[in-house]
């Protein structure tokens, strides 16, 4: 859903009654012709996994990318978040539904399904994962475009998805670094 004038409180009440659809399953098994990410970033040997997490289920990642977040709570199963990104005097108002949430010794991480309105229709996952080398950051995604005019120009859609990946990429790096 793209509006000239971003209301946050009204579309996440919208989105609390969505259920996500059957994109809630596609980072486990794609359909033919998605479009799929799967980046990391290496942290420095002095990043906590305790403080990413924290930072991660509190939703800093998607503010440290630059996005405006209007959530029902931390990042949990069930829980609703609409993001609000600006794309010229427009903004896209992306409702999501936490599917899956992990928070062990050796990751933290938590996965949400698009719901109606989306421009795009898929899963994402963000992890923070502590292994023998050390922690990263991992973003991973499956999706589709879900509006008219992205599947009319799909290479701008992807761009803008590019464009996001690699924010919250720098923003888990930047999170690693305090």
């Amino acid at each position: 859903m793209f509006s000239l004038i971003l209301d946050l409180p009204r579309a996440l009440a919208e989105a609390e009654k969505a259920g996500p659809d059957e994109s809630a399953t596609w980072l486990d098994d794609p359909p033919r012709r998605a479009h799929k990410v799967r980046r990391d970033v290496r942290l420095p040997e002095t990043a906590s996994l305790a403080d990413c997490g924290r930072a991660l289920f509190g939703w800093d990642i998607h503010r440290g990318a630059g996005l405006r977040v209007a959530a029902t709570g931390p990042a949990a199963v069930g829980a609703t978040v609409v993001l609000g990104q600006r794309l010229g005097p427009a903004w896209a108002v992306c409702p999501c539904r936490v599917i899956a949430a992990v928070n062990t010794e050796e990751r933290a991480e938590f996965t949400y399904a698009t719901l109606p309105g989306h421009p795009e229709k898929g899963s994402e996952r963000f992890a923070f994962v502590r292994d023998g080398d050390g922690l990263r950051f991992e973003l991973s995604a499956v999706s589709r475009q879900a509006f008219w005019a992205s599947r009319l120009v799909p290479f701008v859609a992807e761009q803008v998805q590019a464009l996001v990946t690699g924010r919250y990429l720098e923003a888990g790096r930047r999170l690693g670094t305090r």
